[in-house]
């Protein structure tokens, strides 16, 4: 569920559709009150970067549309037309809508992943019970460690939605 993944070139989101798919079909298996955390935790680990801001959005909404339970067209591997769709039986708040607009606003970016000159931020998402910690780095850095960043955000999964809701705690540092 949590396993990071990149498409650099996302395109529509064909790929992370189907990625987020597979994620969240073992979200499913959880029991019901896990559910909601863990679908936040596939979000925070599927990320997409293109070059085109149209492609994006369709990106976007595709993966909006999974995470919510809407069916999604796409393709097989015989390309077949062929929708996907994934129930995971919990209620959809405007609270876990705003996460969602959250997060994807922030994992699925435009950007050219091959200039080197201006680099494309990612943010790493560190769980700490209800707290998310946010971390930003430049695509160029994955190896690095994030948590040396010199700016880590807290913010509550109660408040998040939008970016004021986001503070910096100095105190944790």
């Amino acid at each position: 569920i949590g396993t990071v993944i990149l498409e650099p070139a996302c395109g529509d989101g064909q790929f992370l559709i189907r990625i987020l798919y597979r994620k969240l079909d073992r979200v499913k298996k959880l029991p019901i009150e896990e559910r909601e955390l863990h679908l936040i935790k596939a979000m925070c680990s599927t990320f997409g970067v293109d070059i085109q801001s149209d492609n994006v959005e369709k990106s976007r909404k595709r993966l909006h549309a999974i995470a919510i339970g809407d069916a999604v067209e796409t393709f097989d591997l015989n390309n077949q037309t062929q929708i996907i769709q994934i129930d995971l039986g919990i209620e959809y708040s405007q609270r876990l809508l705003a996460i969602i607009d959250y997060i994807l606003g922030r994992n699925v970016i435009c950007g050219n992943t091959l200039d080197e000159n201006n680099p494309v931020i990612l943010t790493d998402y560190k769980f700490n019970g209800n707290n998310i910690s946010i971390a930003e780095c430049p695509i160029t850095d994955l190896t690095m460690e994030i948590n040396k960043s010199s700016e880590v955000h807290y913010m509550e999964l109660d408040s998040l939605g939008t970016l004021d809701d986001i503070y910096i705690d100095d105190d944790d540092f």
